[in-house]
């Protein structure tokens, strides 16, 4: 599968990985070429650097900050029908707090910036660091996942089986809010953890 992830950074980097490690092809949508096309050499002939506005594959990867959603999807006019993946954590960081209204979340208001999309949140509790392996604590990665396109969802945990991790499907979007939730928690906590940005949230039984 083509796959579009707009954005280069380090969450880019670690979802492309596990999506070329799981044999398909990701379409890097760069603001800078340059960083854009250093990474599509990281990663092989499976990935290439397009510039941001370049029309869309079937399913698309939001690997940018929350706040740049309104900016980059002003750049594009064919969302419609695609399942695009919210990784975002919308995080108010000079407060460490949830920047959505109670009530909601960010990824329901991404969806409503894109109302003709099929918005799935997922991979928005891994760190990228994890991510380049798939795994942490010996563990594969779970990815949490909530949408309210059932075929949405379950493109989007073929691609986690893919790229060697375990989807967990938490139901529909809001409760994309407990996600985000989860994630600032997670966040919050690494210096007490220790966790260097390398832990993970997983289910153990």
């Amino acid at each position: 599968m083509m796959i579009s992830i707009i954005g280069t950074g380090n969450m880019a980097r670690g979802i492309a990985t596990r999506m070329v490690a799981g044999g398909h092809t990701v379409e890097l949508h760069a603001h800078d070429m340059s960083k854009g096309e250093e990474l599509a050499k990281e990663l092989g002939d499976k990935a290439k650097a397009v510039a941001i506005g370049t029309d869309l594959g079937g399913l698309v990867i939001l690997a940018i900050p929350y706040d740049a959603i309104t900016d980059v999807a002003s750049h594009y006019d064919n969302f419609a029908n695609k399942t695009v993946i919210d990784i975002t954590n919308p995080v108010d960081f000079t407060t460490f707090e949830l920047i959505p209204e109670a009530g909601t979340s960010g990824a329901e208001e991404i969806a409503r910036t894109l109302p003709d999309a099929r918005i799935v949140k997922a991979f928005n509790t891994t760190f990228a660091g994890t991510l380049m392996s798939g795994k942490a604590g010996g563990f594969p990665l779970d990815v949490f996942i909530a949408g309210d396109d059932e075929t949405a969802k379950k493109t989007v945990a073929e691609l986690v089986r893919d790229g060697g991790m375990r989807p967990v499907d938490t139901g529909a979007l809001k409760n994309a809010r407990h996600l985000e939730g989860m994630q600032l928690i997670h966040m919050a906590t690494q210096e007490q953890l220790q966790g260097g940005w390398m832990s993970a949230i997983t289910f153990v039984k």
